[in-house]
């Protein structure tokens, strides 16, 4: 059981790291480990207690929107597409 968590903590502060470094950051954040353990791990967080009032709803999390592509996109990828048909 102890190598199981030791692992998991080498994984989640490496998946942590990472994205620190992207962000090009040099300090690591709650908001970082949270955003690893919801994305990567699939555990969403608990919300803070500052911003949590009892009795209220549960904070919900959007849905994440794709955006819908635009009609220049549309006309340029059916260019690209006519082209490389093309023999």
């Amino acid at each position: 059981m102890v190598i199981f968590i030791d692992e998991y903590v080498n994984e989640l502060v490496h998946h942590v790291c990472r994205l620190v470094k992207h962000r090009g950051n040099h300090r690591i954040e709650a908001r970082d480990v949270e955003f690893v353990l919801d994305v990567v791990y699939k555990m969403p967080s608990v919300p803070r207690a500052a911003v949590h009032v009892f009795g209220a709803p549960a904070a919900i999390r959007p849905d994440r929107i794709t955006p819908q592509p635009t009609e220049a996109h549309k006309q340029r990828m059916l260019l690209i597409k006519k082209v490389l048909k093309k023999p």
